[in-house]
């Protein structure tokens, strides 16, 4: 990598050898507008808050995505269709879709 590219980070992904690059300083930047923006939900209890080294662990079962899509805009994602107890992978592939 050179001139930019320089300050990225790669985060190798689980299957076909997809990763993606980011910056640090987007991960912190994130990980401070999550930890802010949904400090007291009580779903997020022992999740939150969280590091940044924690960031991809956290977001992976998608039930952090959808607080922060609702607390963007309220009542886009039905409370009741969001997979709160992860029993399965069918759980978080329902809460990142």
């Amino acid at each position: 990598m050179t001139g930019l590219d320089e300050n990225l980070k790669r985060h190798d992904g689980e299957a076909f050898g997809a990763y993606h690059s980011y910056g640090e300083e987007k991960v912190v930047a994130f990980t401070e507008y999550i930890n802010y923006a949904l400090q007291g939900d009580a779903h997020l209890d022992g999740m939150l808050p969280m590091g940044p080294d924690d960031l991809f662990t956290t977001v992976a079962d998608g039930l952090v995505l959808c607080k922060l899509i609702n607390r963007a805009q309220e009542g886009v994602i039905f409370e009741k269709a969001i997979n709160f107890k992860i029993k399965s992978v069918h759980h978080k592939v329902e809460n990142l879709n």
